[in-house]
């Protein structure tokens, strides 16, 4: 086993977090939420203090 504890399609990966910040309406001015993720396909969106 390697060190990162798993494996996909016969390559180690590495557990670890991405995350985005984004603006729902898409406009100018600071992100009003955050998503969250630890594995790439399931995300947990925040919404951030105005």
């Amino acid at each position: 086993m390697d060190e990162c504890g798993f494996v996909v399609d016969d390559e180690p990966r590495c557990h670890g977090y991405a995350w985005l910040y984004g603006r729902d309406d898409r406009s100018v001015g600071g992100a009003n939420h955050v998503v969250v993720t630890t594995d790439g396909s399931t995300w947990t969106r925040f919404a951030l203090p105005h």
